[in-house]
């Protein structure tokens, strides 16, 4: 990962998996861009990874693009992964699970969204 302006090379750095471009006027979207923001100005070279999609739901075609991008991240790199993106990937956090580090942000459990069938709550779970 190339060190962002003024920011050390070897200052520590991870991905950022983002439910979509992370751009959204929400409140998990948000609160992403203030973690970014806080790793950064603590010195941390974040690269953010969005992922397009319908999230919680992505489709095969988002399914798809995410597997290529956490495929391209290097072994043993540190991955932070927006709640909504690593609830909803369970299978390829899983294959990823002992080549790469990983953090799970949750801000809000999926599977305690309101309005849910009881069996997509627990598949989320």
């Amino acid at each position: 990962m190339a060190p962002e302006p003024g920011v050390a090379a070897s200052a520590p750095a991870c991905r950022f998996v983002l439910a979509g471009d992370g751009r959204a006027r929400t409140g998990g979207d948000g609160y992403d861009r203030r973690i970014v923001h806080g790793l950064r100005a603590a010195g941390w070279r974040v690269a953010p990874l969005p992922l397009a999609g319908d999230w919680p739901h992505p489709g095969e075609p988002a399914r798809a693009a995410a597997s290529a991008a956490l495929d391209a991240v290097p072994d043993d790199g540190l991955v932070v992964a927006d709640g909504l993106a690593f609830g909803a990937l369970p299978d390829l956090v899983h294959r990823h699970a002992t080549r790469l580090r990983w953090v799970a942000l949750v801000h809000h459990p999926l599977h305690l969204e309101t309005g849910l069938d009881a069996t997509v709550a627990e598949r989320l779970r």
